[in-house]
């Protein structure tokens, strides 16, 4: 949200889709949403990094990332490089969700086997091209975006068969559980609503954004029930 706001008071975005257009409609709501967002980060990064220097690093190259996103170096930003958008956004969720929730989580990591990390950055890599599906209105051709490249629907195959690879790893390195089971369902789901939405943009903000946080969760209660 911050980054789009960003974009809109700079003059960066050419053609307005209907989230940008709620955005300038609504901009003290945002406002509002983005100060106490940052607030609520700024309190917790100082909490956890007095229990945990070493989040310090991870942290900051998150923030570092995020802001040359958005912010401009010779007239272009991170985001504007060819065939990297979506990297960049995986890497900072996959920083922030993955790797500072390790340093802070309550039960060793390694009860999830070796391959967590590369599991949980597929995962957040094939639910962020998604993303990328509404832009395709307001991306430039220059950025050859997976979703420029291959359309919306084959993107949409990829991003799910990506999505069963991380499945497939859940299910050999554990057993089968009504907490896989419910995250299976959860998955297909939202596979299958995405691909009858008519509306992707909106469909994408809430239950995209919800299904992104899906895995966490689902690691949450592996550690705690």
């Amino acid at each position: 949200m911050g980054h789009r706001l960003y974009k809109v008071k700079t003059n960066q975005i050419v053609i307005e889709s209907n989230r940008i257009k709620w955005m300038k409609s609504n901009e003290t709501a945002v406002r509002v949403l983005l100060f106490f967002s940052i607030i609520a980060a700024f309190v917790l990064g100082i909490k956890y990094c007095l229990e945990q220097p070493l989040i310090i690093l991870p942290g900051n190259l998150a923030i570092l990332i995020a802001t040359f996103y958005v912010v401009r170096v010779r007239n272009k930003n991170l985001r504007e490089l060819p065939y990297a958008k979506v990297f960049w956004v995986t890497i900072v969720y996959w920083l922030i969700v993955i790797c500072l929730s390790s340093f802070n989580s309550s039960k060793d990591l390694r009860y999830f086997g070796d391959g967590l990390y590369l599991a949980q950055f597929i995962y957040i890599f094939a639910i962020a091209l998604l993303f990328d599906i509404p832009d395709v209105a307001i991306d430039s051709p220059a950025q050859k975006t997976i979703p420029q490249l291959l359309g919306e629907k084959r993107s949409i195959l990829l991003s799910a068969f990506l999505v069963s690879i991380v499945l497939v790893y859940q299910v050999s390195a554990f057993e089968v559980n009504w907490k896989l089971f419910v995250l299976f369902t959860c998955l297909i789901l939202f596979y299958w609503g995405l691909l009858l939405s008519k509306q992707k943009e909106f469909y994408l903000s809430f239950f995209g954004e919800a299904i992104l946080g899906m895995m966490g969760i689902y690691y949450l209660v592996c550690t705690t029930v």
